[in-house]
């Protein structure tokens, strides 16, 4: 029977690898130019390539949808095959004026070339006894329930704190709390002095899903799911509401050692686009001070559902230009986007003459001033390769991968405080990997472990073991 269902996901998996690939094939146009039809090619070729090398997972390595590959591999193929295919047969590969199309072949190639790193580096020191196979992993026992009053303390603090940031930014609490239909906002988004408390979303989130799932007062469970998500919606952050999300789903299905069904997953995938859309359609109401309303005069049309998209996976675009200028008109930069995690977490208002991110540098280098004055995002290869090259993109990417291998663990032994966490730095890799900043996912990250860590290090109560494992 196991062979049989084996068999079955397999089978399920190829269908699907097919049904995208004839849609992306479908793209095809006998008016594009010799250097379109490079790139076509180019981008049919990698999508054919990580496709066999995710159905080799599947096969011989058990392959979960919900382990980091799987979900990293997803964010790689819809931002530099997906999207771009779909821009180039619609004539849209421009950004801020600059058309990035010349640089398609050589940027996929190196992306290419990184992911497979990647690949390398995830399955390295694989076990292939098979005790790592969702079927084989130990079962994760229900616990007793958690500190309710140190888990509310925890959650309170940072949602408090994080209503401070948007004070600081001219929102008044009628107006949070009213959804933008009374109260006022004072424009003034150059005050940056507080806003390193907005990282304290990702600790009221982590303390969220213990709430949620470790403690046992329903009342207590619907308000603070209430309050969180008029903050989200306020702040409106899709990146934050994919992982409000997806957190939860990824917990059951981890904890049940379960595969969901591909039914499931579509309709999870459509809410959360209907969401996303509808969050992008209310973004310059907010920022101009309006209430949140429906879909607008036009209602909801594909332009408003597709843009999303358009916001989140048009990162490629910064790479491609990127691939063009670095070095041949400006200099690698060394790595000094990383050095400045060191410098990042210093308040803005303990040091007034504080340097900018250079990711701000490197975009403008790749595109123009435009785009820095925007907020375009670059994607993770984009940021090593801006340092260091495609020696870099290489090295880096390899230990990406024994990365996420080392990650895949903490849902892969009995405890249940591991699998909550690793639930929420699992959506959590779509900032790390489709909008590199290190520096500001860094600190993202480790925001969203200190509920874990109080937990472990200052409450000292067993948690259960997990598997150990040896990172290189």
């Amino acid at each position: 029977m196991r062979n049989r269902d084996a068999q079955s996901n397999i089978a399920g998996y190829a269908a699907v690898f097919l049904a995208l690939g004839a849609v992306l094939a479908s793209r095809f146009s006998f008016s594009f130019s010799a250097e379109e039809m490079r790139l076509y090619a180019v981008l049919l070729l990698a999508y054919i390539w990580i496709g066999l090398l995710l159905l080799f997972a599947r096969r011989c390595y058990d392959l979960y949808v919900f382990e980091p590959l799987s979900f990293v591999t997803a964010i790689y193929v819809a931002v530099f095959i997906v999207k771009p295919m779909i821009d180039l047969r619609a004539g849209h590969m421009v950004e801020h004026g600059i058309d990035v199309s010349g640089g398609g072949v050589k940027a996929t190639v190196i992306m290419l070339v990184s992911y497979t790193c990647i690949y390398i580096g995830y399955y390295l020191r694989y076990d292939s006894s098979g005790s790592m196979a969702l079927s084989n992993l130990p079962k994760v026992e229900n616990v007793t329930e958690y500190e309710p009053v140190s888990l509310y303390l925890v959650w309170g603090i940072s949602f408090g704190l994080c209503l401070l940031c948007m004070f600081s930014q001219g929102m008044s609490i009628r107006y949070i709390f009213s959804l933008g239909k009374t109260g006022e906002l004072t424009v003034s988004e150059g005050n940056t002095g507080l806003l390193f408390l907005s990282n304290l979303v990702m600790t009221m989130l982590s303390a969220w899903m213990l709430i949620l799932f470790r403690t046992e007062n329903v009342f207590g469970k619907i308000t603070v799911t209430a309050l969180e998500i008029i903050y989200l919606l306020m702040r409106n952050s899709r990146w934050l509401m994919l992982i409000f999300i997806l957190a939860p789903v990824t917990y059951y299905y981890a904890k049940q050692r379960k595969r969901p069904k591909g039914l499931f997953l579509a309709l999870i995938g459509i809410m959360g686009l209907f969401i996303f859309a509808w969050m992008q359609a209310n973004r310059n109401i907010l920022s101009a001070g309006g209430s949140i309303q429906g879909w607008g005069r036009e209602g909801l049309t594909l332009v408003k559902l597709m843009a999303p998209f358009e916001s989140d996976l048009n990162t490629y675009r910064a790479f491609f230009s990127m691939v063009n200028r670095f070095p041949k008109v400006f200099s690698y930069v060394g790595g000094i986007s990383y050095v400045y995690v060191f410098i990042l977490f210093v308040p803005r208002f303990l040091w007034k003459g504080k340097p900018d991110n250079p990711i701000r540098s490197i975009i403008e280098h790749s595109l123009n001033g435009r785009a820095r004055i925007s907020g375009t995002a670059v994607s993770n290869i984009g940021e090593m390769y801006a340092n260091f090259g495609m020696a870099g993109c290489f090295v880096l990417m390899f230990i990406l991968g024994r990365v996420l291998s080392w990650m895949k663990t903490f849902y892969q032994g009995d405890s249940d405080d591991w699998v909550i966490m690793y639930s929420i730095l699992y959506p959590l890799l779509f900032q790390w990997i489709a909008r590199g900043n290190f520096s500001g996912n860094f600190y993202v990250t480790i925001f969203t472990i200190l509920p874990f860590v109080f937990r472990r290090y200052l409450i000292k109560r067993p948690t259960g073991q997990i598997r150990r494992y040896h990172f290189l």
